[in-house]
């Protein structure tokens, strides 16, 4: 399992052989601090990165490599790093109406255009635009700490599509269960779920595994403590 500690070895590692650089930076954020006006000293920590980079690749620390190499329009990931790698290349042809809840909107869309399929957006709170009856299912919201309802048209849900849910953080699970409820009220087919980050310690992901959901999540926390972050090894 890789911790906190071994993220802060390698950062000081990757600092070794670069101390001028590094004083450099905090020299400018502290002059900046007491001696800058106006604008400068609003900005001090945005001058020292710059400053201290220009300096670093000037001076040969900054390996463009990289940059030389990449194509001039892409994305700046590998999809195989992404929530799309999940599951597969999702050649079976389903369906997927990505159901997401509030925040996550950016990425259930960004795998929605992947595959080329339509998303369905599960709202807290009826609209004018929502027109016909309504798939709801009451839930806990963890971070709200209260009841909240989440709504979806049955206008673009119906019983032969078959869904993947998309969210970005998952704890106890409460918000995805009524994202489940929803599906099954409806008659659809649950083709998995995805999540970006799991709090595996809150026991959310392992509820619904345990039921026999196909979730998928590209990093669960095992646990987290003051300093110190356990990822959970597959």
């Amino acid at each position: 399992m890789k911790s906190a500690s071994d993220f802060r070895y390698t950062a000081r590692k990757s600092l070794y052989g670069r101390w001028g650089i590094a004083v450099l930076a905090i020299a400018i954020v502290i002059g900046c601090n007491i001696w800058g006006k106006g604008m400068i000293k609003i900005i001090p920590i945005l001058l020292g990165v710059l400053v201290s980079y220009l300096v670093a690749a000037f001076g040969g620390a900054v390996d463009f490599t990289a940059v030389k190499e990449a194509a001039w329009i892409g994305f700046p990931f590998q999809m195989k790093d992404t929530v799309f790698s999940l599951f597969g290349n999702c050649d079976s042809g389903m369906l997927i109406s990505s159901i997401a809840i509030m925040m996550p909107i950016a990425l259930a869309t960004m795998v929605a255009q992947r595959f080329g399929k339509p998303l369905i957006y599960a709202k807290k709170a009826k609209s004018d635009n929502i027109e016909g009856g309504l798939y709801q299912s009451d839930i806990h919201s963890y971070t709200y700490k209260k009841k909240v309802t989440l709504l979806v048209s049955k206008e673009w849900f119906s019983a032969d599509e078959k869904v993947l849910i998309i969210d970005d953080f998952m704890a106890n699970g409460y918000a995805m269960g009524g994202l489940v409820d929803i599906v099954n009220k409806c008659g659809a087919t649950l083709e998995g779920i995805g999540v970006a980050v799991e709090k595996g310690f809150q026991g959310g992901g392992d509820r619904l595994r345990a039921a026999g959901y196909n979730l998928k999540s590209l990093a669960i926390i095992e646990s987290a403590e003051p300093g110190n972050i356990v990822f959970r090894e597959d």
